[in-house]
Formats: C-alpha cells, structure tokens, sequence
C-alpha cells in the first residue's frame, strides 16, 4: 500500500468511516491520485488511432476502480 496505493471507490469509502481523520483525508488522496490517472490514461486511449490501441487494461481497472477490486467482494 505505501510503494503503489490503490483503492476502489466503495472499498475507499466504506474504510474512510472507519478510521481516524488523518487517515481518512489519506484514503481520499488514494481515491483522488486513481481517479485521476485512469482519466488520463483513458482520455490519452480514446484519441489513439485504433491501431495504436495497446493499453485496453485501463479499461479493466477503471471498472475494478467503480466497483470493487477483483477478488476482494465478499
């Protein structure tokens, strides 16, 4: 978690009611550094040429980011 942090969104939310503010307000930047970089990375996807379509994982995680991370539902 400390190297390469990363939380879906329901996951995120539901821990960020459960622990101290400081913690919280560190969840939220998890939450606010993926959101941000799935956005570029599927902005920078949509405006290549279809040929040059090589990064259709972002794809995967921005719906693991939505909903839940794979594996982890219960």
């Amino acid at each position: 978690m400390r190297a390469t942090p990363v939380l879906c969104i329901p996951r995120g939310m539901k821990l960020r009611h459960q622990v101290q503010p400081v913690v919280a307000a560190r969840v939220d930047a998890i939450i606010d550094n993926g959101r941000r970089q799935l956005t570029q990375e599927l902005q920078s996807l949509r405006h290549k040429p279809d040929v040059e379509r090589l990064g259709w994982g972002s794809l995967g995680r921005a719906a693991e980011f939505l909903v839940l991370q794979r594996g982890l539902d219960s």
